[in-house]
């Protein structure tokens, strides 16, 4: 399916949200809502456009009959306009000069000629007929659970869907159209998609937990378009019937401070198709991970070792993740085993005094975010942070998650800049890439963001009421391209205030690492306990490579999966990385809520987004701040959460 909104010149879109929450008794509430939104759209190759006023009601019914379990049932309404088949025109177009070159012939005699001109006039009303195609829209339900057990060691998630996709898009491969011009956008009569999914994670001791997930997904397309791929009845492409996953972690004191963490998980996947004709299976699949992490205690320094045994696929089976009707074949990697060592230090002022001292101070602030670390057994971390001036959680998001981070990351680049990324050899991507604002391009970056320790370790920095200021994607390839002459990013500080600055931090910076990060691929430097000396460094302590490199800087590396945080006073950059493979990152920048935020979230985020996550995710956006004003005055007083947002968006020139 091509995405709706390809070959798009020109949009405009005017948009009224309203929605309403009333409590029908103590236990039981009910959300209405509903979006009325006018789209244009204006295509510059065909001078035409669509005008479309699109109504998307919500409705909620949710029950709280136990503290610690919430039901709820939910009714959606999606759509997404319909464009325009470029390529028809262009074909139309290059028929209509056949028509030119047959009538100036002189080898054709008439009788011919005239046939050649008609066949040329039907496939030109051909194409333009199928010009343009409609939008496609969707109706989705859903009932769910949501539930606390075990005093709040178990968290369970479940939930059974079903989704009429009306209009669906689709190829078509019409023979009434020359080739070369037979392939294009049109709309089915659509498809409809059951399943039910859940999710259990249980901290079964203080040491071990242990997550389960698992869906059973059923679809089919219930009308089919004329010389479409895919019959009535057929499955959605890349759509198993079934997935399941397990995930253990245990950690094991030794003997001197010394730690062995053990993670393993495996997947279950069921076939699935690759073509829309069905006829080209993807069997279905098992794969197993795993990693053991032996870690130091920490030294007088705060510095540590750590080494870890880590394997991917461990029965090395041979794992098919696509196929095509030409015969290629697309391969999960196979077995993969490796060893990772890394040290960590800090300056050397940090004594085995300062870091009592500071413990003994956390250890008598009556706050919150405290009892959070606590919980999730983040204290060293947040040491690290004090001491230090930045920290690493392995595993902060699941393998899962990583690889949809990555995905979404690829195809980010890929849409922006006409090329997909490959990150093995990383041509046509040397040197250094950013792409900014990418939060809300994917949900799998959403689910990024609310990771649960970062969340807490950036409340410890910042206080649980500050907001996402950016989100970037970043790629960093052989050598420094046109962004790095030098070759590598220069050490500097997040804090753009007047130097010397103020002894808290007013920015945080999370580095989500979604490839592994080695050494010489270009990893994160660090100077650490820079955060001490607020002010940003000077031109020789910014230098990373050659005689001249700063002596202090470190590198930070760390499988995918784990997150490096740091105040906006820490010296960070970039080493330089002479491997042609990619390091793909996604960074994000936290503020206080009274900054000026980069990214302008609270804007642009949809209500469909506030809505599929927690009420956390929109403080994140801003919605719980006051300011930004116009002349509005009913919402003066009023937070973001609360105002009419429609009224605020920016006006057409």
């Amino acid at each position: 399916m091509v995405p709706a909104n390809t070959h798009t010149d020109f949009l405009e879109e005017f948009a009224a949200f309203g929605e309403a929450s009333y409590d029908l008794t103590q236990t039981l509430e009910l959300t209405a809502g509903v979006r009325v939104s006018n789209l244009k759209q204006h295509f510059t190759n065909t001078n035409t456009g669509t005008d479309d006023t699109p109504v998307s009601p919500k409705l909620v019914l949710s029950w709280r009959p136990l503290d610690r379990l919430l039901l709820y049932a939910r009714y959606g309404t999606g759509f997404r306009p319909g464009n325009v088949n470029n390529n028809l025109e262009f074909y139309a177009g290059q028929f209509e000069q056949s028509i030119q070159d047959v009538m100036n012939s002189t080898g054709l005699d008439e009788a011919t000629r005239q046939q050649r001109i008609a066949g040329l006039r039907e496939m030109i009303a051909n194409s333009r007929s199928r010009l343009f195609f409609d939008g496609d829209t969707l109706d989705s339900y859903e009932l769910g659970a949501k539930s606390a057990l075990w005093d709040g060691r178990m968290a369970l998630l479940a939930s059974a869907y079903y989704i009429d996709w009306k209009d669906m898009l689709v190829y078509v491969a019409d023979p009434a159209i020359a080739r070369g011009g037979d392939i294009h956008n049109a709309n089915s009569g659509g498809a409809q998609i059951r399943g039910f999914e859940l999710e259990v994670t249980a901290f079964v001791t203080e040491r071990f937990n242990v997550r389960l997930a698992g869906d059973v997904n059923d679809t089919e397309v219930t009308e089919s378009a004329a010389f479409s791929r895919s019959g009535d009845g057929a499955e959605l492409i890349y759509a198993p019937n079934y997935s399941a996953s397990v995930a253990l972690d245990y950690s094991l004191p030794i003997a001197g401070g010394w730690t062995i963490d053990f993670h393993v998980d495996r997947a279950w996947v069921a076939e699935q198709f690759s073509n829309a004709q069905n006829t080209l299976e993807i069997p279905s699949y098992e794969r197993s991970n795993g990693r053991v992490t032996l870690r130091s205690p920490g030294g007088p320094d705060g510095s540590k070792w750590r080494v870890a045994l880590y394997g991917t696929n461990l029965e090395n089976e041979e794992i098919l993740r696509g196929r095509t009707e030409i015969g290629t074949l697309y391969w999960h990697s196979p077995r993969q085993l490796g060893v990772e060592v890394g040290y960590r230090r800090c300056r050397p002022a940090a004594t085995q005094e300062g870091r009592r001292r500071i413990a003994m101070q956390a250890a008598t602030i009556a706050n919150p975010c405290l009892d959070e670390l606590s919980r999730l057994q983040l204290e060293r971390n947040a040491l690290e942070l004090n001491v230090c001036g930045y920290t690493v959680i392995e595993n902060a998001i699941d393998p899962e998650l990583t690889a949809r981070g990555l995905e979404a990351t690829l195809r980010t680049f890929e849409a922006r800049n006409g090329k997909r990324p490959n990150v093995q050899t990383g041509e046509g991507y040397e040197g250094y890439w950013t792409s900014h604002f990418v939060l809300l391009r994917d949900p799998a970056f959403e689910q990024i963001l609310m990771a649960e320790k970062v969340l807490a370790l950036v409340d410890y920095l910042l206080g649980e009421d500050c907001i996402l200021s950016s989100s970037t994607s970043l790629m960093r390839g052989k050598g420094g391209g046109a962004m790095l002459p030098s070759g590598y990013l220069r050490l500097h500080g997040d804090d753009v205030s007047p130097q010397p600055h103020p002894n808290y931090c007013n920015h945080a910076s999370v580095n989500f690492y979604l490839t592994d990060v080695r050494e010489d691929s270009g990893c994160l430097a660090v100077v650490p306990g820079s955060h001490k000396r607020l002010r940003q460094p000077t031109a020789q302590e910014r230098v990373l490579a050659g005689e001249g490199a700063n002596p202090e800087a470190v590198p930070v590396v760390a499988p995918a999966g784990s997150a490096v945080i740091w105040p906006s006073h820490t010296w960070h950059g970039s080493f330089e990385s002479p491997t042609p493979d990619l390091r793909v990152t996604f960074a994000l920048l936290f503020a206080r809520p009274h900054l000026q935020p980069y990214d302008l979230y609270r804007e642009s985020v949809s209500d469909e987004a506030l809505a599929r996550n927690s009420r956390r995710f929109g403080t994140l956006m801003g919605m719980d701040t006051v300011y930004g004003w116009n002349d509005n005055k009913d919402d003066w007083m009023r937070t973001w959460r609360d105002r009419d947002r429609s009224r605020y968006a920016p006006r057409a020139a």
